[in-house]
């Protein structure tokens, strides 16, 4: 009996594997709002909890009570009960037990979350958004960075710690990630200075087509096509109607 018991043990397994990123990815309009959370935080340098999502915005979009105890029992989310008072001005939680959902509790991705949440955001892309299968390329002689042959952003004057980052994503394909490639400082702050960096290579762009944003530790520096106008406009007309 025993033996018998492994293969179906094992079965069970990988249509477990199969059904966790199958389940999210039809969840992906809802999951999307954490993810925009995550990268607001991280952009701004604050702490995520201040940009936690409702669960009642959780539920409005289509995330039941079983699709987010499985983003927390996969440690791709955190949640939390809202207890901030009228005139606090910032948000304050108290903890919760795994499977607790009160009315107040608000969700926040982990970064293993975020990362889940951009490769199957990925592998939903249509070449109707432009972005299936296509990398960026920096030319470093032009100071021009492109995305599918269209330019994204023009350097003017040099901007050192920008090109150094994007140099190291060209020699490295463009791969998702890539380690802080600025020069230690000990009169500089590490992570501040990539956050500020990874502002400005999402300024004064030539068009919408890319954005960067750090690795949620200050690490590292992370690049994804931007969404698509139409993306957008859905977006704002969930946002019309109240689905946050």
């Amino acid at each position: 009996m025993g033996n018998r018991s492994s293969p179906r043990t094992s079965a069970s397994r990988h249509r477990a594997d199969e059904f966790v990123p199958r389940r999210l990815a039809q969840k992906l309009p809802a999951l999307a709002q954490l993810l925009d959370a995550w990268l607001l935080a991280e952009q701004l340098g604050q702490d995520r909890w201040q940009f936690a999502v409702e669960l009642r915005a959780l539920e409005a979009a289509g995330l039941g009570g079983n699709d987010l105890r499985l983003l927390l029992g996969m440690k791709y989310a955190s949640h939390a009960a809202e207890v901030t008072a009228p005139r606090s001005p910032i948000r304050k939680f108290r903890s919760l037990a795994a499977a607790a959902l009160p009315v107040n509790c608000c969700f926040v991705l982990t970064d293993a979350g975020a990362v889940a949440v951009e490769r199957l955001a990925a592998g939903a892309a249509s070449p109707a958004t432009g972005c299936l299968g296509i990398k960026p390329h920096w030319n470093a002689k032009t100071r021009e960075l492109y995305l599918g042959g269209k330019l994204v952003k023009r350097f003017a004057v040099p901007a050192e710690n920008q090109e150094r980052v994007l140099a190291v994503f060209e020699e490295e394909g463009w791969t998702e990630c890539v380690q802080d490639p600025l020069p230690p400082s000990p009169e500089v702050d590490g992570k501040r200075r990539l956050r500020d960096t990874v502002k400005r290579l999402n300024r004064c762009r030539a068009s919408d087509g890319l954005r960067f944003f750090t690795d949620g530790r200050g690490q590292g520096v992370r690049w994804r096509p931007s969404p698509s106008a139409a993306d957008r406009q859905h977006v704002g007309r969930r946002r019309a109607a109240g689905l946050r």
